[in-house]
C-alpha cells in the first residue's frame, strides 16, 4: 500500500491514501507529501485532508521533513503549514521537539529553498521553538538564518543574544541581528545599535 503512494496514476495513489486513512496509518501519509504533486489530481489534497482528520501528533516530524525537503523551490502551502501547526500544538512534547530539531537542521541546509522553508515554518510555529532558535543564533550552524527568523518572530527573549550577535565574526549575522533588533523596537537595544554603526561592513 505504501509503495502505491509512488504510483504515477493519481487513482492508484488516491486508493492507497484511502486504505492508509482507514488503517489510521498517518506517518506514511505525512511522508508522502514530499512527492505527491500539487495541482495534479486529487491525491495530495486527499492526503492533507486525511491527516487533518486523523490528527496524529506523532507524524509531525515526518511531515516537517516532507515539507522542507520537498523537491523544487515552492514555499510551503497554507494547508500544509496549518496542518503542521495543528499537530505541533496538539501533540506531546517529544514529537514537537523533533519537529524543531528537523527544522533547525534544515535551516543550515546549503540549498536555499530548503532553508527558506525551514525559516518559514519556524516563524509559523513560534513561540514554540523560539528558545531553540535563540540557541541556534548563539552556537548553531546557521546563525544568519536564525537571526532572520528572530527578526520575524519579534520575541523579546532574543534581545540579549541579538545584541551579542552584533559582534559576530560573520557580517551577515551582524546585519541580521541589527535588523532583528530594529524589529523588536526595544529601547534597550539603541546603544548597541549606535555602536554597531561603526561596523565598516
Amino acid at each position: 500500500v505504501q509503495a502505491a503512494l509512488f504510483d504515477p496514476a493519481d487513482e492508484v495513489r488516491v486508493a492507497a491514501i484511502r486504505v492508509l486513512f482507514e488503517r489510521q496509518d498517518a506517518v506514511p501519509l505525512a511522508s508522502a507529501l514530499a512527492w505527491l504533486p500539487a495541482g495534479q489530481g486529487h491525491s495530495r489534497a486527499l492526503a492533507i485532508r486525511a491527516l487533518f482528520e486523523l490528527r496524529v501528533p506523532e507524524c509531525a516530524p515526518s511531515l516537517a521533513v516532507a515539507l522542507v525537503r520537498a523537491p523544487g523551490a515552492s514555499p510551503v502551502g497554507d494547508d500544509e503549514a496549518a496542518l503542521l501547526k495543528l499537530l505541533v500544538g496538539a501533540g506531546a512534547a517529544e514529537p514537537a521537539g523533533e519537529v524543531i530539531e528537523e527544522l533547525l537542521v534544515a535551516l543550515a541546509d546549503e540549498r536555499d529553498p530548503v532553508a527558506d522553508r525551514a525559516e518559514e515554518l519556524l516563524v509559523l510555529l513560534a513561540p514554540f521553538g523560539t528558545e531553540d532558535v535563540i540557541a541556534e543564533l548563539s552556537a548553531g550552524a546557521s546563525p544568519y538564518r536564525a537571526a532572520a527568523v528572530l527578526a520575524q518572530i519579534k520575541d523579546t527573549r532574543a534581545l540579549k543574544p541579538l545584541m551579542d550577535g552584533l559582534h559576530h565574526r560573520d557580517s551577515r549575522v551582524r546585519a541580521g541581528c541589527a535588523e532583528a533588533l530594529g524589529e523588536l523596537r526595544d529601547p534597550a537595544a539603541v546603544e548597541a545599535l549606535i555602536h554597531a554603526r561603526r561596523d565598516p561592513e
